[in-house]
C-alpha cells in the first residue's frame, strides 16, 4: 500500500506542480497581451496624431493660398479700376467683388485697408482728382495684405 501511496503522491505533486505551472503561464501571457495591446494602441494614436498633423498642415498651406488669391484678384480689380480710371458700373461691382473676398478671409486689419483703399478708389473716380489718397491706401492695403501673409 506504501506504494500506491507513494505513487499517488508522486501524481498528484506532478499534476499539482503542472497545474501551477500553467496557472502562472497564463498570467505572464495575459500580462504580455496587455502590454502588447497597450503598445498598439500607443502606435496607433502617434499614428492618428501625425495624419492629423499632416492634415491640419495642408488644410492651413489651403486656406493660406485662398488668402492671398483674394488678395490678389482685390488688387488687379482696383489696380485696373484706379488705373483705368473706369467708373463703369461693371468695373466698380467686381471691384466691389473682389472686396467681399477680401473681407470673407479677412483679417480685420486687411479688410479694413481694403474698404479704405475702395472707397478712395471710388471717390478719386467720383470727383475726377487725384488727392493721392488712393496711393496711400494702396500702399496701406498691400503692408496689412503682406503682414497678414506672413503671419498665416
Amino acid at each position: 500500500m506504501s506504494e500506491w501511496v507513494s505513487a499517488a503522491i508522486g501524481a498528484g505533486s506532478a499534476v499539482f506542480g503542472g497545474v501551477v505551472t500553467g496557472w502562472f503561464t497564463r498570467s505572464a501571457g495575459h500580462r504580455q497581451a496587455d502590454a502588447a495591446a497597450h503598445a498598439g494602441n500607443r502606435q496607433a494614436d502617434a499614428l492618428i496624431a501625425t495624419v492629423q498633423v499632416t492634415l491640419d498642415e495642408q488644410r492651413d498651406a489651403r486656406a493660406l493660398d485662398r488668402r492671398r488669391e483674394a488678395y490678389a484678384q482685390f488688387l488687379d480689380a482696383m489696380q485696373s479700376l484706379h488705373l483705368g480710371a473706369s467708373s463703369e458700373p461693371a468695373d466698380l461691382l467686381g471691384a466691389s467683388h473682389a472686396r467681399n473676398l477680401v473681407i470673407l478671409e479677412g483679417p480685420p486689419s486687411v479688410t479694413d485697408a481694403a474698404h479704405k483703399y475702395f472707397y478712395a478708389v471710388a471717390a478719386e473716380l467720383r470727383s475726377g482728382d487725384d488727392e493721392g489718397a488712393a496711393d496711400a491706401t494702396y500702399k496701406a492695403f498691400m503692408q496689412a495684405a503682406t503682414a497678414a501673409l506672413r503671419e498665416s
